[in-house]
């Protein structure tokens, strides 16, 4: 048996690869260089995630440092291989 060598993804890559049109409704993240499928969120979700932003983006006001990202802000966590997450805050 033989092991055929797959190229790992990198961030850049990725982001070409989600922004195709053919991707345009799916949810991709990359997990050490290798695509893997999102789960698309639902409605209680999409409150939940509203409610912990507007909590965080008024305390991070008050201190006048950082900001606050929503859903699937694509953040590179790692590097070679390359991990892409799209964290819901």
């Amino acid at each position: 048996m033989s092991s055929v060598a797959t190229k790992l993804m990198t961030a850049e890559d990725f982001y070409d690869f989600v922004n195709e049109p053919r991707n345009r409704h799916r949810h991709f993240e990359l997990e050490a260089g290798e695509v893997a499928k999102a789960s698309r969120p639902g409605e209680k979700h999409g409150l939940t995630c509203t409610n912990g932003i507007y909590r965080l983006s008024s305390y991070i006001r008050q201190r006048e440092k950082g900001y606050v990202l929503s859903n699937d802000g694509g953040l590179v966590l790692e590097h070679d291989p390359d991990t892409v997450r799209g964290p819901d805050i």
